[in-house]
């Protein structure tokens, strides 16, 4: 069925990555459906909604076969409303913007493909990705009008989607409705939910949550500890920080840029500029890791106030070999620095290069 083929192209894990399909290898000439599938893809991106469906019932009255289908979503998927609408088509056999429900229920009788919960889950992460959480809520109730029963993974997208919008008290409903239907919470959906406890500063929640999840013998992985990570960073608990990263380091995981960005700004905050250094010199032990400009600006500024113009310039120094310009908050760091040694004279030069570099930012 044509929806089965399609929640086998989308059905990926909540982690932004790219799909990768390709149609057949044989020319062209050997591959008239590849001829078809690009005909359909153009009339639905260039053609405008009322036109588009019309079209197509003229050129393909008996629609497509679940390969074609499966080709066509795939090809549309960085629009996850295109993509909807063309799949409600394929369901309904035609298109409105609003289906009302004497449609509905018609299609029930003649409907020509069953949707299951992969492809309600598919269709959930689209517009999870898309940042359409209305919609995500739309079709989870679409799965209760269908009698498709939610699984873990569908818990999961619709928990992701509250918790973007701080919205915990219905997370942790449908974390409750999950126990009540003896649902195993795995550890996407222990992940979900510290991470949004994390973001709403309750971070006693998250690990209470974390010890939870050990004890049900379900191993952490990195973004359970990024999520605690940056929880703590946030609320300024810099010991309960650092405690964490060296146990997520102990266990050979390998923090992102946005955690080690939030780390150097906390041990900076607390001075301990010297131990923030120490902590980008062993993540760029890592060769896949790669420092950001704001990691470099922290510590020239942590340095600064601590009056060591020596190892801030040292820094700026590798910060424009990597790449990154100056800004306009190193500019004043190194000129307060220099104001409180009293040098003027290096102070009153860097303040001038600021002013024109400021004045090339505003033309630019």
């Amino acid at each position: 069925m044509a929806v089965s083929k399609v929640k086998q192209i989308l059905f990926t894990p909540l982690a932004r990555k790219t799909l990768c399909l390709s149609l057949s290898s044989l020319p062209s000439d050997q591959n008239p459906t590849k001829t078809l599938i690009s005909t359909a893809v153009s009339i639905l991106r260039h053609q405008r909604s009322k036109s588009r469906w019309s079209h197509l019932q003229s050129l393909f009255p008996k629609g497509f076969t679940p390969t074609e289908a499966s080709q066509i979503v795939l090809q549309i998927k960085n629009n996850p409303h295109l993509a909807l609408s063309f799949f409600l088509w394929e369901v309904f056999g035609s298109w409105d913007d609003e289906i009302n429900e004497k449609v509905r229920v018609r299609v029930r009788v003649r409907v020509r493909v069953c949707p299951n919960v992969h492809t309600f889950n598919a269709l959930m992460v689209c517009f999870y990705r898309d940042g359409g959480v209305e919609k995500v809520e739309e079709i989870w109730a679409e799965m209760g009008e269908w009698d498709c029963n939610p699984n873990a993974y569908s818990y999961s997208v619709l928990m992701a989607a509250f918790c973007d919008e701080g919205r915990m008290g219905e997370v942790e409903k449908l974390w409750e409705e999950m126990r009540m239907k003896k649902m195993e919470h795995d550890i996407m959906a222990y992940n979900t939910i510290i991470g949004g406890f994390c973001r709403i500063g309750e971070i006693e929640r998250g690990e209470e949550l974390f010890r939870e999840m050990e004890l049900s013998g379900i191993q952490s992985t990195c973004v359970t500890y990024e999520h605690l990570i940056n929880g703590y960073c946030e609320i300024g608990d810099v010991d309960s920080a650092v405690l964490l990263y060296k146990d997520m380091c102990r266990k050979g995981f390998r923090a992102e840029a946005r955690t080690v960005d939030g780390m150097i700004l906390l041990l900076c905050n607390n001075r301990r500029v010297h131990e923030a250094l120490k902590l980008l010199r062993v993540a760029m032990g890592n060769v896949e890791f790669a420092p950001r400009g704001k990691s470099y600006e922290t510590l020239i500024k942590g340095f600064c106030e601590e009056g060591k113009m020596e190892e801030a310039s040292k820094l700026q120094s590798e910060m424009v070999g990597k790449g990154f310009k100056p800004t306009l908050e190193i500019y004043s760091a190194f000129i307060d620095g220099y104001m409180k040694q009293g040098n003027k004279e290096i102070a009153e030069t860097l303040r001038k290069e600021m002013f024109e570099t400021q004045m090339q930012q505003e033309e630019n």
